[in-house]
C-alpha cells in the first residue's frame, strides 16, 4: 500500500433526521461515546437480553462491563429505528463465524448490521441488501506496529509499511488494520481468516475505496475518522451511499422516555 494512494477518511458526522429511513442503497455508520452517565447506561443495560446481560457480566473490569452493556444496548436502541420493533424484544442470532443477524421473521425488510467498539467508542454499520463489517481501533504511540505488521499483514504490505516515515507509517499501519478487519468481520470469517490473507489495494478518487484484494463480490473498504486518536473502516458490497451519523443524545433520550 503506498501511502500517496491511501484514500482518506470520511470524517463528517451528523445527527440524524426525525424520521431517519434507511434506503436500499445507503450504508449507514453511526458513531457513539460509551463513557456514559449513571441514568442513560442503566437505560440501555436494562435492554439487554439475558445472555447479554451474562456476558456484559463475565467482564472482570467494571469499565468493561458497562461499556459492552451500553454498545449493545445501543444496538438495540439503533436496529428498533429501522426495523421498528422495540429495542428490549429484539432477538439475535449468530451466523457463521459469530456474526450477528436478526431472528428471521421479525422484521418486513432485510436488515445486515455490524458493531466494533474499542475504549469509550463504538461504530455500528447498517445496510438492507449488503453485508457489512465495521472495525474501529484507539492509535496507540507505544504499540509495536512493525512486528504486529511482519506477523499479519502480507509480505508486500509489511514492506511498504517499511518505507514510510515513522509517523506516517504508524497511521498507515492503522488504516490497513481496520480495513482488514472490517472486511473479515463483513465476510463473517470471525477467526478463521487470517488478516495476511485479506489483502488491501487502495485507489484513488471522489469514493476513496479500496477494493480486497482476490475478494469473490464486489467488496469496498472505506477508512472513517471517528474522532481524534481512533482509525475506524466499514467495509460492505456494491454500490451504496454512505451517511454516517452521531448518535449524540440518543441513550438520554431514551432515559427520558
Amino acid at each position: 500500500m503506498e501511502e500517496t494512494d491511501r484514500p482518506p477518511a470520511e470524517s463528517t458526522w451528523r445527527q440524524p433526521p426525525a424520521g431517519l429511513t434507511l434506503p436500499q442503497n445507503e450504508l449507514h455508520v453511526w458513531r457513539a461515546r460509551l463513557d456514559l452517565a449513571a441514568g442513560p447506561l442503566a437505560a440501555l443495560t436494562r435492554l439487554l437480553s439475558p445472555e447479554e446481560a451474562t456476558r456484559a457480566n463475565r467482564f472482570y473490569q467494571q469499565r468493561d462491563r458497562e461499556q459492552f452493556a451500553a454498545a449493545h444496548g445501543l444496538l438495540r436502541l439503533l436496529v428498533g429505528r429501522y426495523t421498528g420493533l422495540p429495542p428490549a424484544q429484539i432477538g439475535f442470532a449468530a451466523a457463521s463465524g459469530g456474526k450477528p443477524r436478526l431472528v428471521p421473521g421479525q422484521s418486513g425488510r432485510p436488515l445486515h448490521f455490524n458493531l466494533a467498539h474499542t475504549r469509550d467508542l463504538a461504530l455500528f454499520a447498517f445496510a438492507r441488501e449488503a453485508e457489512v463489517g465495521v472495525d474501529v481501533e484507539r492509535r496507540r504511540d507505544d504499540l509495536p506496529w512493525r512486528k504486529l505488521a511482519e506477523r499479519f499483514f502480507a509480505p508486500a504490505e509489511y514492506a511498504s509499511l517499511l518505507a514510510l516515515p515513522e509517523e506516517e507509517g504508524s497511521a498507515a499501519f492503522f488504516a490497513l488494520w481496520v480495513g482488514k478487519e472490517a472486511y473479515v468481520k463483513a465476510l463473517g470469517e470471525g477467526l478463521r481468516m487470517p488478516l495476511r490473507a485479506a489483502q488491501l489495494r487502495w485507489s484513488a478518487g471522489q469514493q476513496a475505496q479500496a477494493r480486497p484484494e482476490g475478494a469473490a463480490g464486489d467488496w469496498r473498504v472505506q477508512l472513517l475518522a471517528p474522532g481524534a486518536g481512533y482509525s475506524g473502516a466499514v467495509a460492505y458490497t456494491g454500490e451504496l451511499h454512505l451517511r454516517l451519523w452521531d448518535a449524540g443524545e440518543l441513550p438520554l433520550a431514551l432515559e427520558l422516555n
